[in-house]
Order: C-alpha cells, then structure tokens, then sequence
C-alpha cells in the first residue's frame, strides 16, 4: 500500500513520523512524497496552540476532498477524537502513545480509534543526512495549568540508553555530524527508568568517539536546576552545543503560580546567571507567553525587567491562547487587544537584545559546521549554535570550517572563511 505522511509540529513529531515511516515500509508498504500518489494519508498533527489546531482543521477539510482513507495522528488524535471524527467521520485515530501501532491501523480497512498504546523502545533510523533527530523521552512531569500536551502524552516515557546510544553511534559512524536529542522535556529522560539526562549524554560521550555536535532539546527549569552543575561540566566537552533552551514563561512570581510552574523567576535567573558566568557566549533560547490570565500590566512589566537581566538570544513569544479542557481556560481571560500589544513590545525588546547578542561576536574567529548551502553562501552552525551565514564559501555539507565574523543581525552571524 503507498502511504503519504504529513507531519506538523515539533521535533518530537518529526521523529515519531520517521518511527512510522520505518515501521510501513518494513511490512511491505510504499511511503511516498506526493499525496496524489498515496492509497492512505497519514496527518500527523500538533495542538500546542488554539491557531494550530484551527491550521490543522483546514488541512483535515482539504484532505477530505480528495477521497482518500485518511490517519489522524499526534497530539489532536488524542485531544480532539469528537471535532476530528465530526470532520471526517471515517478517520482513524491514533495518538502519539500509540505511535508504533500505524502498520495495524493502515491494514485495517474499517475505522479504528487507539489513542493509547505502549511504546517498543523503538527509534527512528538514520537515513543519511548531517543530522539525526533522536526521540530520548516522551511526556512531561510537569502539570502547567495551560497545557493541552498533558492530555496528548499521557505519561512520561524514556527509551533504553543503549538504544540510544546504539543508533546515534551508527549514524555518526556513517556521516551524521549533529544529533538533536529531543523529546517534550528532555531534562524528564530517565526518571522513570532509574536514570537521568546527565547520565545518558555522558554514557554518549563515551561511547560515541567522532567529530560532532549535540543539541540538546527543550528542558524545564524545574527539572534542569537540579543538574545545573553537571551541565556546567558537560558543556565543556566540545560536542556539545553551548546552547540551552529553558522557558521562562512569565516574569512575574503570581502568574508563574497561577500557570502552576515550579520555580520562581530567581531561581531560573540563577540558573542562567551561573551558566553564562562559565560561559558568557552561551546560546540561551527561552518562551514567553503574554497575556496570560491574571496577567496585568505590572506582572507584563515584570517580564520585560527579567528578559532585561537574563538577556535571551532568542525569545519565542506567543500570545495566551485558551485550549478547552486546562485549567488556564476557566479562568478570566486578558482581551486580545492587550496580548497583541504586549507581544509586539516583548518582541522589540527580544530583537534588540539578540542583536546586541550577536554583536559581542563581531571580529571573533570560530569553527562552524556547515548544514546547508544556498548558492555560493554557507549556512552553519557556531560552537553555541548560533546560526552563521558564509559568505563566498566553496566548503560541503558536514566539514567544520574556520571563519571570521564580520557583520550580524539579530538572528544570524555574517562571516567569512578564513
């Protein structure tokens, strides 16, 4: 059967849809890169946000037209089963738990609804390419009040360390050169098997000999503080990115409370002040979202105050959008007007503050990996993985270059081979 699967969302979802992809062709099905040519569609889909999930009904809308059997997988299988079968009413579910059942679901002719399942310790295999996405852990210990991931992923899940540590040897062995460990909050991998994060990055260390880079995925303070000085040893390797992405969420200690977030705005300052001490070019990605409810305008102020002191290089700022069935949504909500405004000023502030980032690099020489080519310019990635741009750079996919940086702008590094 030929099987066309469309994917949405984050990396995690990317990896799950290449787990998929694996599990189809080793029964014997065809995936294919053009829906027209597909018996079965395979949607999987995102729920993060209210405008995500209305992006994903105008997608469920057109791919009904076209007459085919269609999957709903990912997160809005399980979070909206009555909204997507009231579209497409002979759909098959199946949610992200249920991932490694697709090869039932796509033989089975007649509609099938699995929402939950058990996972294999199953991971994708690399199929060429500099980078290798690794699913370390699905689910959270978190329990924020407006989170519609906690219905989507059940529990928390971590896949076996020498599975992980197997697949990420063979694809470095065979030309990977950057592994993105990702997963809904990486800094959650192992508390359920008796492990943690800082074990499983050392067990790749050291068994993982080569020349390549580790991201790190998204973390949650919560559970990154208490790692906070092994990480500070482990960025010392230089296969790791110094890079860390910890959402902030608010600055304000009341709305923190009221999102049900486990730290307070000086707790997180303090783990980022002690990680920039050590590493003062330390790449830190964080999230904010405005208008929250109960959010007023000396809480907004408060945000603004700590993105001043903590100095992000990237923000992801995105307005409080209600997701029916949390907490957050019963609550009185903040008129749009006000989280529109408040978005723009915190983005302003964000941009310029990655600008001024990005401008403690001019005339420093770094090594950068290359990942992709846009004519005679390289796009590459810093040590902090920042992004750099090439100019004039006649160098491949995947070699580690010397380069000078010259100019930037508040997302990229300009530079020059040197």
């Amino acid at each position: 059967m030929r099987v066309y699967i469309e994917t949405y969302g984050c990396w995690l979802n990317r990896a799950e849809s290449n787990i998929m992809r694996d599990i189809l062709e080793e029964r014997g099905h065809e995936v294919v890169q053009n829906v027209e040519k597909a018996d079965v569609i395979v949607i999987n889909t995102c729920a993060v946000r209210l405008e995500t999930e209305y992006a994903m009904i105008r997608r469920l809308r057109e791919l009904k037209g076209m007459g085919k059997r269609i999957i709903v997988a990912g997160c809005l299988a399980s979070t909206r089963p009555g909204l997507i079968s009231s579209i497409i009413p002979d759909a098959s579910l199946i949610g992200p738990d249920a991932v490694e059942l697709i090869g039932e679901v796509v033989e089975t002719e007649s509609k099938v609804i699995l929402l939950d399942g058990t996972r294999s310790g199953k991971l994708p295999r690399y199929r060429g390419g500099i980078t290798y996405v690794v699913p370390i852990e699905s689910g959270c210990l978190g329990a924020c009040t407006y989170c519609i991931d906690r219905i989507a992923r059940r529990r928390l899940y971590s896949y076996p360390v020498n599975e992980i540590v197997k697949n990420i040897r063979y694809a470095v062995q065979h030309g990977a050169k950057e592994i993105y460990l990702t997963g809904q909050d990486v800094a959650s991998y192992g508390v359920d098997i008796g492990i943690n994060l800082v074990q499983l990055i050392r067990r790749i260390l050291l068994e993982v000999p080569g020349k390549y880079k580790i991201r790190i995925g998204m973390m949650e303070p919560h559970m990154f503080k208490d790692m906070l000085s092994d990480f500070i040893r482990l960025y010392r390797d230089h296969r790791i990115y110094n890079h860390v992405h910890l959402p902030l969420q608010s600055g304000d200690d009341k709305v923190l409370k009221a999102m049900n977030r486990r730290y307070t705005v000086s707790e997180y300052k303090y783990i980022v002040m002690s990680l920039r001490e050590e590493y003062p070019y330390l790449n830190l990605t964080t999230d904010i979202i405005v208008g929250f409810p109960g959010e007023d305008e000396n809480a907004f102020k408060n945000t603004k105050k700590a993105i001043e002191e903590i100095k992000p290089d990237k923000v992801n700022v995105a307005r409080y959008s209600i997701r029916t069935g949390t907490l957050a949504a019963t609550m009185p909500q903040i008129p749009e007007a006000i989280k529109k405004r408040r978005s723009r000023e915190l983005t302003q502030l964000c941009q310029k503050i990655a600008y001024e980032r990005n401008k403690m690099l001019l005339g420093e020489e770094i090594e950068a990996l290359i990942v992709s080519k846009e004519g005679d310019k390289a796009i590459g990635r810093a040590w902090n993985y920042k992004r750099v741009i090439i100019m004039n750079c006649d160098s491949n996919i995947g070699e580690f270059v010397k380069v000078r940086i010259d100019n930037v702008t508040r997302t990229s590094l300009i530079a020059r081979a040197i």
